[in-house]
């Protein structure tokens, strides 16, 4: 089995990342540009939004490299399936 890639599984794969470290600059770019509106919104003080963002944008930060070393040790679709039951699970706790 050939463990090298071809050029153009290469270049899918390298616009992919391009494409997803753009969406992930767009939604930050997005909230931090929002933040007077949804301070509005919700009727708080625009530092508790700015707060909250920032916390959002850290937590993006550590657990994008976490992701990336999951998926390589236990596979990327162990990794999918783990997280989507831990987010689904939280969330039904939170509905009940």
């Amino acid at each position: 089995m050939n463990n090298s890639l071809s050029s153009n599984r290469l270049t899918g794969l390298t616009l992919l990342i391009a494409i997803a470290f753009f969406m992930e600059q767009l939604d930050s770019t997005i909230a931090v540009t929002a933040i007077n509106n949804i301070a509005d919104d919700l009727s708080v003080h625009s530092t508790t939004i700015t707060m909250a963002i920032a916390v959002y944008i850290m937590t993006l930060a550590i657990f994008l490299p976490i992701g990336g070393w999951s998926a390589k040790k236990f596979g990327c679709k162990n990794t999918f399936f783990i997280c989507h039951y831990i987010i689904y699970c939280r969330l039904f706790g939170l509905w009940l």
